[in-house]
């Protein structure tokens, strides 16, 4: 893990929101803008581990955790063994530049993700976008549905909705992208089965 940090100065700052994150494999690896293709994989870090870092939640927090382990220190209830299958998963999930999808509770929470497909419901615009952007889905399950804004370092940056979503019905948000710095954002769409995910650019 300590290697991969040093090679991604910005692996270390994803929080870990929950102890489960879905990754995809990046399309172009030599592109730091680039997206992801194919289904999403998830990798369990542990609950125990996830409660034992509380607030103190990032990849680099772990890390920390990791080497207070192996120097001998309490982090009792954990055992070192939880620390190692966390950092493992980490590793594993991220490994040949995997992009970060989300996360969730259980690896079954997620079923596919549709990424850069103008078939798979999702749409943003206008994309670039340097005032008012619309995110336009239709839901895929009765249920809650969330919206979420993240930053191409992983980061959540706002949950842009957070509703009750009928099966089959469009709906659209609005967001002002004058409250983000110029960049590369991504748009997530989740529920209980599904995510989509599309990219979009802040220019002003």
């Amino acid at each position: 893990l300590g290697l991969n940090l040093r090679h991604d100065v910005n692996l270390g700052m994803v929080v870990l929101e929950d102890n489960v994150f879905f990754t995809t494999e990046a399309l172009d690896c030599a592109d730091p803008e680039t997206v992801g293709t194919g289904n999403s994989v998830g990798y369990e870090i542990g609950q125990d581990v996830i409660n034992y870092l509380g607030a103190a939640n990032t990849i680099d927090d772990l890390f920390a955790l990791g080497n207070k382990a192996l120097a001998g220190d309490d982090i009792s209830p954990l055992s070192l063994g939880d620390v190692t299958d966390a950092m493992a998963a980490i590793n594993e999930g991220f490994d040949e530049c995997r992009l970060l999808d989300g996360f969730a509770a259980t690896k079954a929470a997620v079923a596919h993700i549709s990424i850069e497909n103008e078939n798979n419901g999702l749409k943003v615009y206008p994309n670039p976008t340097s005032d008012v952007c619309n995110i336009d889905f239709t839901s895929a399950v009765d249920g809650n549905t969330k919206v979420e804004l993240y930053n191409i370092m992983g980061k959540r940056m706002d949950v842009l909705f957070d509703e009750t979503t009928t099966e089959d019905t469009e709906y659209i948000v609005e967001f002002s992208s004058q409250s983000y710095p110029n960049g590369i954002y991504f748009v997530v769409v989740r529920n209980e089965t599904y995510i989509q995910k599309q990219k979009v650019s802040i220019m002003r």
